[in-house]
């Protein structure tokens, strides 16, 4: 799959699926309905202030990424998970 390809709405998707997966296990809470309003804010074709918002909450969250990386324990598989998701945003 070619880089250039790829929409916003597919990035995303699986950054949605990545919070998904870890959201059972130790993690931070906010990423799943942070990316759930991400599908909608892509999906909407109306207006452009929900993308512009999920792009400042998208930015903000790294830095609550970073922080929660540092205060918490995790599984490695789970932390190898989020450490991937944070690249992702």
């Amino acid at each position: 799959m070619d880089a250039v390809n790829l929409d916003a709405s597919a990035l995303v998707l699986i950054q949605t699926s990545l919070a998904f997966i870890t959201a059972p296990f130790t993690s931070p809470t906010y990423n799943f309905p942070l990316f759930l309003f991400g599908i909608y804010a892509t999906e909407n074709k109306e207006s452009s202030e929900p993308l512009r918002l999920f792009s400042a909450l998208v930015g903000l969250s790294v830095l609550f990424d970073f922080i929660w990386l540092l205060r918490h324990d995790y599984n490695g598989l789970i932390g190898f998970i989020i450490v991937i998701a944070m690249l992702g945003k």
